[in-house]
């Protein structure tokens, strides 16, 4: 007795040591986490912002190469789909489809181009011709017609965008002006070789409009540049080419994108738009801290209660209890592990569903998840509870009348879920519409243990068969397996407390050791009886029988 004394004197020192040690660290890993918060967001936000500037510059460059490809009408889809590119001049903004219209070209040099691309017709050679007499600088009426004359030929060979948007500009802003007739002349005459020249038409009217108000924000500085022009950006290259479009960029929390146009808003992206990291989600994130070291110091002082009322009950135990203490001890922790699994699952997808950092898609499967294993967290919790009262004699049965078919059905679906997400197929056995005088919540209890029991030991082979019959007066429940089995010797202990098999395959399987006690316990109050037998080819089969006409057997 004096050696234990001073073993368990010597384990409560041992503890009050590691317990001091643990507070001091929590106090140490608080300080270090709250100091460390800030910087560790700036780290992320500094991360972040340049790979959206990185992103900005690569949709940029998509956007300028797409200005060289040619816009092919009929493979164009629609106009609207073209980004928005720009030729930044010295006198002003044009859209870049009108680019084409520089007049370079004198009368002699158009003449003789135009010339020399009528002999070369049918043949593409005359193109270029074409396109040099398309340059030629309108002076005149005839000017203005070789002009157009030009650029319709130029549109016979490239069926691009480009040209038509030449072609109307001509046709409608041209000076000198065409008469009414002339513009309707070649308007008629552009829109039967052009489909879909209306849409072209309105297209090209709103990209001149976007470039008047362009040309009202632009600074004209020298260089490539950005800037903002109604929550858009504008990105001028060095030869005056521009594309105003707006970004399509991503952040990864706790980073976020917002339009301002204070400088300290955050960390600059492009003109106008910041990256930052709101100064709410910091406070959060430190009350999160001080949470959770509260937390780990009431944990451990409950830890450090439990540890003394352990080691009070060890000091008081006579040596006679010292087999049953390990064992209570045991099914103590065991419980614990099972509680805490079903637990951890729920708080982490009732966090990540509180945070809304899933897709709107996942959302039915992480309800799901939670309610299974709040199911599962139930019947763990009614097994301590029907054992404890079962212990203390005060365990009560409460029959009325009920269909044990529908009620198997419905525990059997409560069970849906888990054995889908575990690989189980499962085959049922029920006569409809069995009805019998019944606890329904012992009958649940009693088959949820077993075919917890039969998820948890099978292995390969995951097929479970539940049968429910009715047999010489006696309702008869069937749970059958393909599992590990229960060894012979021990298959009379089987329903005992805390029995459990020292077979590594059970072992490293959760397992109270109070499921089948539990189960035996119920059925024997409703008057009946639960008994097990070995499966073909392997594994096991659990048949409970309960009486037809049932009385409860006791308080």
């Amino acid at each position: 007795m004096r050696i234990r004394y001073l073993l368990n004197a010597g384990l409560l020192l041992l503890m009050a040591g590691l317990f001091g040690t643990a507070v001091v660290l929590n106090r140490n890993h608080f300080t270090s986490a709250n100091a460390n918060v800030e910087i560790a967001f700036e780290r992320e936000l500094r991360l972040q912002v340049r790979h959206l500037r990185k992103e900005l510059e690569q949709q940029e460059d998509e956007l300028f190469a797409r200005a060289e490809q040619p816009l092919i009408l009929d493979e164009a889809s629609s106009v609207a789909d073209f980004p928005e590119h720009f030729l930044i001049l010295p006198n002003g903004v044009v859209p870049a489809c009108t680019a084409g219209l520089a007049e370079t070209v004198s009368d002699k040099e158009a003449k003789e181009a135009f010339r020399s691309g009528l002999a070369a017709l049918p043949d593409k050679a005359a193109l270029p011709h074409f396109k040099t007499a398309a340059q030629l600088k309108v002076k005149t009426a005839d000017d203005l017609y070789r002009k157009i004359g030009a650029w319709f030929n130029v549109l016979e060979f490239e069926r691009d965008v480009r040209s038509v948007c030449c072609l109307l500009t001509l046709i409608h802003q041209s000076s000198p002006a065409l008469t009414e007739s002339q513009r309707l002349f070649f308007n008629d005459m552009l829109g039967a070789q052009v489909p879909n020249l209306e849409q072209i038409a309105a297209w090209l009217k709103q990209q001149e409009a976007t470039a008047e108000r362009i040309d009202q924000y632009l600074t004209r500085q020298k260089g490539a540049y950005r800037t903002t022009i109604n929550e858009r950006t504008l990105s001028v290259r060095e030869d005056g080419r521009a594309v105003l479009y707006p970004p399509r960029l991503e952040t990864a929390p706790p980073v976020e994108l917002i339009r301002s146009a204070d400088e300290t808003a955050g960390m600059e992206i492009a003109p106008g738009l910041y990256a930052t990291i709101p100064k709410a989600t910091v406070a959060e994130a430190q009350r999160n801290i001080r949470r959770q070291y509260r937390t780990g110091n009431t944990i451990m002082a409950l830890m450090a209660l439990l540890g003394a009322g352990l080691l009070a009950g060890m000091a008081a135990s006579a040596q006679r209890r010292q087999k049953l203490n390990a064992l209570r001890t045991q099914f103590i922790a065991t419980v614990s592990h099972e509680l805490r699994t079903p637990l951890s699952l729920i708080r982490l997808h009732a966090e990540t569903l509180h945070h809304g950092r899933i897709p709107p898609e996942k959302v039915a499967e992480y309800h799901q998840t939670i309610l299974t294993e709040s199911e599962r967290l139930s019947g763990i919790v009614n097994n301590v509870l029907d054992f404890s009262r079962m212990e203390r004699g005060k365990l009560t049965i409460n029959l009325e009348t009920v269909n044990l078919s529908d009620c198997t059905g419905q525990i059997i679906e409560s069970f849906a879920s888990r054995f889908e997400t575990e690989g189980f197929k499962v085959e049922q056995r029920i006569k409809p519409d069995i009805i019998s005088r019944t606890d329904p919540l012992a009958f649940s209890q009693i088959l949820f243990n077993l075919l917890d029991n039969a998820i948890k030991y099978s292995d390969g082979t995951k097929i479970i068969e539940i049968g429910l019959d009715v047999s010489k007066g006696w309702n008869i429940l069937t749970v059958a397996d393909q599992g590990i089995g229960i060894p012979d010797k021990l298959k009379k202990h089987i329903f005992d407390e805390f029995t459990r098999s020292d077979d590594s395959k059970v072992t490293a399987r959760r397992g109270s050791g109070i499921g089948l006690n539990v189960a035996q316990r119920l059925a024997e109050k409703m008057g009946g009886t639960i008994e097990v037998a070995d499966n073909r080819p392997k594994g096991t089969v659990f048949t409970v029988r309960l009486k037809e006409g049932n009385e409860t057997t006791g308080g």
